[in-house]
Parts: C-alpha cells; structure tokens; sequence
C-alpha cells in the first residue's frame, strides 16, 4: 500500500500593511518598495509597509479611536482585536520608514507608538492559499501622506531594496502578487469615492465583506 506523505498545515498569522498616498503632480502615488530578496516570504515582490501582529499591539493605548465602520471590518469573521490590527500597521509602518501616524514614545532604545486609528481606511483583507510555506490573514489600510505626524529613524529599513512613491497607475501594469493587486485596485476605488471593502481568499477568490 502506498503510503502519502502528509505535510503538516501551516498556522495562519495575522498581519496588516498601509498604503500611504499622496497627489504628486495630478497622480495618486503611494508608498512601496521590492522586499529584500533574501527574505523567506514574498522576496524581491513588491510590497507595502506592514508585517506581522505582535502580542502587545492589542494593549497598547491609542491616540485616537477607529470609525465604528472599521472597526466592525476587522472583527468580520476575526478573533483577534480590531485595534491590534491596527495597532500593528502603524507601528510596523514606523519601525519600517520610520513616518509616525499618533504620538511617538521614545523609551530608550524602545519605540512605543500611540496611534492615530481615526486616519485609517480599510481597504481589503487577503488570507494566504493552504499551499504556501507561510501563511498570513493581512488586512491592508489606506493612508493619506497628511495623517503623518512626524518623521524618525526607521529601524527595519533591511526588509526593502527600494521603497518610494510610485503611481498607482504605474504599479497595477507590474507583475504583483494578488493580495497586492487588489489592495491598489481598492485604494483607486478609494480615492474615486466608490470604495467596496473586500476579501481575497486564495489567488482568485474575491467578494466583498458583507456586515
């Protein structure tokens, strides 16, 4: 009898990206940069500033509150705290750029951030197929360049080759990953006043988050 190799199903981590935009000579630009070749996940693709929830985003203190609409989006079908997931953007979007969106809380060495939730508009949600060696349910944010607050050192600057505004126009006739495509089609929408709030469940399998 053959036997099957069974391959043991990988956790699922919760993550979030920000797209931060901006109007630079009549088009909408938003911030980006290719993901250092030599990381295990998504290497030399382009990508947003984001990353991983960490366990102190939820009981971390904000400097504003989330709208009740997005509030409500990120506990849509979600276990974790709608204001971690928020939490962990800004924070990841400093430590990576070092742009500040709330009160930045030097302690030492330490960066503490208050963020400014009241800022953010969610955008879309994207959970990564079964197959892949990672996994991660990541909701990205749009971000206009006015919300940012300060500007400091940035301390995860390796994770990117380049990173700098690009026009979004420019970027959608790239090769992207889906969840990256989508978050820009829905950023475009965003900035056209049409924007549907919307869920990518594997590469193809998208549709809007009903409440």
């Amino acid at each position: 009898m053959a036997l099957v190799a069974m391959t043991k199903p990988q956790p699922i981590r919760a993550a979030s990206s920000v797209l931060v935009w901006r109007q630079f000579h009549g088009q909408a630009e938003v911030l980006c940069g290719k993901r250092n070749p030599n990381m295990a996940f998504a290497g030399g693709q382009i990508v947003f500033p984001g990353g991983r929830l960490e366990r102190g985003d939820a009981q971390t203190k904000s400097a504003t509150a989330l709208s009740p609409k997005t509030r409500k989006l990120l506990a849509y079908e979600s276990r974790h705290s709608p204001e971690g997931l928020a939490q962990a953007g800004l924070r990841e979007l400093m430590e990576e750029t070092g742009l500040v969106v709330g009160q930045h809380l030097a302690q030492g060495s330490d960066m503490r951030l208050r963020g400014d939730f009241a800022c953010l508009e969610f955008l879309s949600r994207a959970i990564t197929p079964p197959r892949n060696t990672r996994r991660y349910d990541a909701r990205f944010f749009a971000l206009p360049i006015d919300a940012v607050t300060d500007r400091i050192t940035a301390v995860e600057h390796h994770e990117f080759v380049a990173l700098d505004y690009r026009p979004i126009s420019e970027l959608l006739e790239d090769k992207l990953m889906p969840p990256t495509r989508l978050a820009l089609l829905q950023l475009a929408d965003h900035l056209k006043g049409q924007l549907v709030p919307k869920m990518l469940k594997g590469p193809k399998n998208i549709f809007p988050i009903d409440l």
